[in-house]
């Protein structure tokens, strides 16, 4: 025997089926009116012929790295200068390094790595730093370490 509301006459399979469909017709409209629309087809006459279309020339501003990419800056290295200005930096912790055999932190990391800041920012270059990370750190770890390079710097990982 079947279960009936008793104000609307439905079973509650049938509303179900009644909402999902309302729920599906409001997005679909929904997705619809947020499309742009379609882009007017012009006369078969004014078409050309695609192969007798000179190719498009290259526009000077889009060689021009747009600011936010990966490549705002090129890498030092295409002006003459090293990879990196220090060897590979062991990550201890999220405060603390090994370079060149030397524990240190992150302002001593920094003061490492002025001259090397000061040069790339003449050359409007940036140097790539190789991490390597030791023991098993947590990922966030690692991330709160190499966090402070990002904006003057490449970041690579090494193993």
């Amino acid at each position: 025997m079947r279960r009936r509301s008793p104000l609307i006459g439905f079973t509650e399979a049938e509303l179900g089926f009644v909402i999902a469909a309302v729920i599906a017709a409001t997005a679909t409209l929904t997705k619809a009116e947020s499309q742009p629309p379609d882009p007017q087809l012009p006369d078969s006459a004014a078409v050309a012929s695609t192969d007798s279309a000179p190719p498009p020339t290259a526009n000077v501003d889009s060689m021009i790295a747009k600011p936010g990419k990966r490549d705002e800056l090129p890498y030092c290295t295409q002006f003459g200068l090293k990879a990196s200005p220090l060897e590979a930096i062991s990550i201890l912790d999220s405060a603390r390094y090994v370079v060149s055999g030397d524990t240190i932190n992150v302002m001593e990391l920094k003061a490492r790595l002025t001259d090397a800041v000061s040069r790339s920012a003449a050359r409007q270059c940036k140097y790539k730093l190789f991490f390597k990370v030791v023991g098993d750190l947590p990922h966030r770890w690692v991330r709160k370490a190499k966090a402070p390079f990002f904006a003057r710097f490449y970041i690579s990982d090494i193993e």
